[in-house]
């Protein structure tokens, strides 16, 4: 576990093993004692190995329960080649829809995995008590010791593994649950709303429950997505105390404070909608039999306003599924409500759908394809019906476009403040299961699907031929090859989002050996460009330095982002000087060593969350004379548990920061161990002997005789405490430094006490002790035990001797503290203490303002492919790392521009803030367009997707210009407001929406034409121009053959005559 650079593990021969039993032997003569003596060896004979087996055994069987109730006893503890044997296949048993999943503890299961040689390349340590993972604990799944709600944001196999219900119980009868843990079942429900797939629901739904009208009176409790209506209703009946005879009915409230009537009692949670946060309000009938919601107003059920509108989404004047009604504050509003000015209509969020209404606001602020969806104002027909393509196999039978379109009528008729859109995102689900449930998702993923998605059920091209795309390059111009690309594109795509959205890209690769040179020019309906952002890192690190007088001192460094554990110890050298050998670079997580990093480890590895600690070596890493050795700390608690007897179990949880001690290889001995880790806690421990925990003992008497005894009690009896005290004192000598065991002195704070409670008596100092006087003796803090590498498993308990220890980097011990020692003697906020160093203060330098032609010549910047990436060269018949370089050749209507802000890695993710400048008016990229003949790209923008927040969740919201009033509004979900141009540019900008006025060649036509023109005219155009060129061409090389053939013919003749 701890890469300690050149260290080979030692380990005792069988010599060593009889030299050192016969030198215990020696010193403890007591069979009895020598029998136990034997069992702690560091490295036991094989029947001293069974003998701990079975103690361990007996352990586990005191510890080995679910939690404090538990009856459950555990099991014999197989070896661990047998319990590698019966867990192996239970871990392949594929999910199944209500089956039982537990979670357990990543790092748990790594070191079982570790003990019992699981994985064929990790045999080293198998079967090594010095890994023996202890008892199962799931303590650093939850948020706190004693709450039952998981920590956000958890991750599979990062931070906890999942086990069928067989293979965890097995696991649980053999190890047993930390005193006080739980076991964390959860449920295989189905997702998606068509498209089903299985999944194991880590996160349970948290519904608020309430009963009408009684609001704010809500209790909340967790549910799963598979759990039903009924189910639901049933147990909302028993929190909230309702009668089982009473007649009830449930309402789903939404973030608009609108209301829906959940009918169907045999659906799940998921089918219905519901998402977590949400509540619930159960409506019990009144006296007469009526329900109170229906005498509140206008009845809805003969209003046929009031049901779902014609497209089938629910607005602010109408219900949002059959039959309910819509409630608004103790009121119903139909459809006359004030009406609003047409596109400045919010959508309601229906659960973390903030994404999807980002996206849509955005597109439905795109002039062009709104005018093709709902046609002109005074009604007519729709642009887009007659294009609708129902026998596309990559399309959607046209139901996407369908729903778009009703869904753009209702946010564009003026009617509505906001809408639900239930209808489109169940479409959405449906046919892509990545987007159905209410997880958040990515608003540009969700733009590309429905682009892609409209596209396919709008493309003119019923049958699609096969084109054969292996063209020709050499000696052939640039323009040709686009041409003769974008003409055989267009023969098996045709759509309003080819003609408005798509451009072409000229793609270049260079080989650097041949210089072979390969283009290709690609179609692109979006462009995501990369942002320059410094590729330096700053990380804050916590520092333990070798001098036990330091404290703990935090520090800033900036490292290479890219970069290892070298660069890291490299930057903590330039700030303290300290050779980069004697660093130790540790992930500590809950008192425990989570991760050692070598020096070949990604900086890429460190999260953001992790606690990075570098412990300073008193002797440099590869010394092979010297020894590091983590060190926990732990205290000793006791915990009962009921079988058929009462038992109590002493068992150690680890506390406060572990340390590493360097120690040496050769002659350490308990007493060196015990003393170098005393030296090195000195700061904030301190000492007591028997004397001074009697006058601490007194002390404390003293001060509950004084709460005890009334302020006018006779002088007399203090007299008599203060007699009592001196002579107590007089009684035990002052201890002498002389009497007092090495490295084991008392705090200076300690002695000045003594002086101050003691009477000057200069004889009695002058007094020296007698040796092995049990008052002036100084007690140990703590006991040496070897532990497994999570401080949770005793492996052994080290004896108080002369023997010399075979230590390793694989030892680990833990110091085992009892309670009340603990309270006495250990400083829980001195050992805390942090300073911060300078360099936590220090600004970042703030680069010059990055705008978004410097991401465009980044975009198209020549970059070599990585190994990952390499090219086949048909020249050189290898592959080889090309140069590959972008350039814009083809511009489209619509332009759609991506900030690529999200960066991933296994174990680290990041969102650069960094403020992108883009202008509002007159984007110019003629500099990146190498096509000449490709008219001015000017473009103004018209929408912003933005995100705010980290990669946890965040929030998206929406800029748009609407066309009607010529002013920008923000839409924040179903709120929409009014916004200065000022506030467009933002750090949160993500998706930029450029709309081009210019009008080039390939238009002749105003861009506000109607798009119900079919694509026929301009697909018969391109293949006039395309076959025209080809008999030109054909005519042109025909004309210089004949006029080849005749010069021949006449240069023969003259050759003849002559």
């Amino acid at each position: 576990f701890f890469p300690w650079t050149n260290e080979r593990r030692i380990v005792m021969s069988e010599e060593e093993q009889d030299s050192r039993s016969s030198m215990e032997t020696d010193q403890q003569p007591t069979p009895g004692k020598k029998q136990e003596d034997q069992k702690n060896n560091l490295q036991n004979t094989e029947e001293d190995k069974e003998e701990t087996v079975q103690n361990g055994e007996e352990e586990t069987v005191e510890n080995g329960v679910k939690d404090v109730n538990s009856d459950t006893q555990v099991s014999a503890v197989p070896d661990y080649k047998t319990q590698k044997l019966e867990i192996h296949p239970l871990l392949s048993h594929k999910l199944k829809s209500g089956d039982h999943w537990y979670l357990v503890d990543q790092r748990w299961l790594k070191q079982w995995k570790k003990y019992s040689g699981f994985d064929s390349w990790d045999q080293y340590h198998a079967g090594s008590e010095a890994v023996n993972p202890g008892p199962v604990d799931n303590s650093n799944l939850f948020k706190g010791s004693e709450g039952d709600l998981l920590k956000d944001h958890l991750m599979e196999e990062l931070d906890y593994a999942l086990l069928p219900k067989a293979a965890w119980e097995k696991l649980v009868s053999w190890y047993g649950l930390t005193p006080g843990s739980r076991e964390i079942c959860r449920r295989v429900v189905e997702y998606g709303t068509y498209v089903k797939h299985l999944k194991v629901e880590v996160y349970l739904f948290d519904l608020k429950l309430c009963v009408h009208p009684h609001v704010n009176d809500a209790k909340q409790y967790c549910f799963s997505r598979a759990d039903t209506i009924k189910e639901v209703e049933d147990k909302a009946r028993d929190i909230l105390e309702v009668p089982s005879e009473a007649e009830v009915r449930m309402w789903q409230r939404f973030m608009t404070n609108s209301y829906e009537l959940l009918k169907n009692p045999e659906q799940t949670l998921a089918d219905a909608g519901i998402y977590g946060g949400q509540l619930l309000m159960l409506e019990k009938k009144n006296n007469e039999g009526k329900w109170p919601r229906d005498s509140s107003g206008t009845s809805f059920y003969n209003n046929s306003t009031s049901s779902r509108t014609s497209t089938g989404y629910s607005s602010s004047s109408s219900t949002s599924y059959s039959g309910g009604s819509t409630y608004y504050g103790g009121s119903y509003y139909d459809r006359g409500r004030e009406p609003s000015t047409p596109g400045i209509c919010g959508l309601s969020n229906l659960g973390n759908t903030c994404f999807m209404n980002s996206a849509l606001q955005c597109l439905g602020n795109t002039e062009p394809l709104t005018a093709y969806f709902i046609g002109k104002k005074g009604g007519g027909e729709k642009p887009f019906i007659k294009h609708i393509n129902k026998v596309n196999p990559l399309g959607m039978k046209g139901a996407l476009a369908e729903t778009y379109g009703n869904l753009l009528e209702e946010i564009w008729s003026g009617q509505n403040s906001y809408l639900a859109p239930r209808q489109f995102k169940l479409m959405i689900g449906k046919h892509a299961p990545q987007f159905s449930g209410y997880q958040q998702h990515d608003s540009h993923e969700l733009l590309a699907f429905l682009l892609d998605g409209l596209h396919e059920d709008l493309n003119l091209v019923k049958k699609k031929p096969y084109v054969d795309m292996d063209m020709k390059t050499e000696g052939r111009q640039d323009k040709d090859l686009a041409e003769e690309t974008w003409h055989k594109y267009l023969l098996r795509n045709q759509s309003v989002i080819v003609r408005q959205f798509q451009g072409q890209l000229k793609s270049t690769l260079n080989c650097p050996k041949c210089h072979k040179e390969s283009r290709i020019f690609d179609p692109f309906m979006y462009l995501s460009l990369p942002l320059p952002i410094q590729k330096q890192r700053s990380i804050f690190v916590y520092m333990l330095r070798a001098d036990p007088a330091s404290l703990i001192t935090k520090y800033r460094v900036t490292v290479p982002k890219n970069g290892s554990i070298v660069d890291l110890k490299e930057a903590m050298q330039r700030l303290t000087g300290v050779d980069p050998t004697k660093l130790v670079v540790i992930d500590v997580y809950h008192s425990r060593f989570h991760r050692v990093y070598y020096d070949r480890d990604q900086i890429s590895n460190i999260m953001d969350r992790d606690d990075i600690y570098i412990y300073e070596l008193s002797k440099p890493l590869g010394d092979q004379d010297w020894v590091p050795i983590p060190i926990y700390m732990r205290e000793l608690r006791t915990h009962k548990t009921f079988y058929t007897t009462k038992q109590v179990t002493r068992y150690g949880q680890v506390f406060g920061l572990p340390i590493v001690v360097t120690v040496p290889r050769k002659g350490c001995t308990y007493r060196v161990l015990h003393d170098t880790i005393t030296s090195h806690i000195s700061r904030y421990t301190k000492h007591l002997s028997k004397k001074d925990e009697k006058k601490e003992e007194e002390k404390e008497e003293e001060k509950e005789e004084e709460k005890e005894v009334p302020t006018s009690q006779d002088e007399s009896t203090k007299d008599n405490s203060v007699e009592e005290m001196d002579v107590q004192s007089t009684v035990e000598p002052e201890p002498s430094n002389d009497a007092q065991p090495v490295n084991e002195t008392p705090t200076d704070q300690s002695e000045d006490e003594d002086k101050q409670d003691e009477p000057m008596d200069t004889e009695r100092k002058e007094d020296k002790p007698e040796e092995g006087d049990d008052d002036t003796k100084i007690e140990d803090l703590f006991k040496l035990v070897v532990v497994n590498s999570y401080g949770s498993h005793e492996v052994q308990t080290l004896a108080d001797n002369d023997t010399v220890l075979k230590l390793t980097s694989q030892t680990y011990i833990a110091c085992d503290w009892e309670l009340d020692v603990k309270e006495k003697c250990y400083d829980v906020t001195a050992a805390e203490k942090i300073v911060e160093d300078g360099s936590c203060e220090l600004i970042e330098d703030k680069r010059k303002d990055v705008s978004i032609y410097d991401c465009m010549d980044l975009f198209v910047q020549k970059e070599e492919l990585g190994q990952d990436d390499a090219w086949y060269c048909p020249r050189c018949k290898d592959f080889v790392q090309a140069f590959k370089k972008f350039d814009l050749w083809k511009m489209p209507d619509i332009l759609v521009v991506h900030l690529k802000r999200f960066s991933y890695s296994r174990w680290w993710r990041n969102k650069i803030e960094a403020r992108i400048d883009f202008p509002l008016v007159g984007l110019d990229l003629s500099a990146y367009v190498v096509n000449k003949d490709e008219p001015q790209p000017l473009y103004d923008l018209y929408a912003v997707s933005n995100h705010y927040g980290g990669l946890g969740g965040g929030h998206y919201t929406a800029y748009c210009k609407n066309k009607e009033t010529d002013k920008w509004y923000s839409f924040d979900d179903s709120h929409v407001s009014a916004v200065d141009e000022s506030a467009i540019c933002s750090t949160s900008s993500y998706v930029l929406f450029y709309r081009r006025c210019t009008e080039g060649k390939r238009v002749a036509r105003s861009l506000d034409r109607s798009l119900s023109v079919s694509f026929d005219e301009e697909l018969q155009e391109s293949k006039r121009k395309f076959r025209q060129k080809q008999n030109s061409q054909s005519m042109e090389v025909d004309t210089n053959r004949i006029e080849e053939d005749k010069e021949e013919e006449g240069g023969g003749g003259g050759g003849g005559g002559g």
